[in-house]
């Protein structure tokens, strides 16, 4: 089973037996604690502790995805897809002239980004 799927399983059962935050934002404000804490076990150079800490924010996550009445699997796979074809195009530009991206300067990369986002 994915593991946003198996999170979401959990939180969901979670619920049903009143353990769950009381509204979205509180769940919200969950999440912005928990990359606090990810950002301390990055500055403490503990990657154990990032680890978890990391997986904190992706499981409160799901929950905010759960609070907002969506599935976070399909919103992964739909973002994922939208970051695709936006890639695929910058990569094509950047074929057009003969070119790879990794030859192209990063500010350059980020402008070419910026006009495939705005040209859709």
């Amino acid at each position: 089973m994915p593991a946003l799927l198996r999170a979401y399983q959990v939180s969901e059962k979670a619920a049903k037996c009143n353990f769950d935050w009381p509204d979205l934002p509180s769940v919200m404000n969950k999440t912005a604690e928990e990359w606090s804490e990810f950002g301390q076990a990055l500055k403490n150079g503990d990657k154990e502790a990032a680890k978890m800490e990391f997986g904190d924010i992706l499981f409160t996550l799901v929950n905010v995805a759960r609070w907002a009445g969506f599935d976070p699997e399909i919103a992964l796979v739909s973002s994922t897809a939208k970051f695709e074809s936006r890639f695929r195009k910058m990569e094509n530009s950047v074929w057009e002239k003969g070119l790879n991206l990794d030859e192209i300067p990063r500010n350059e990369v980020e402008n070419l980004w910026n006009k495939v986002r705005e040209s859709e």
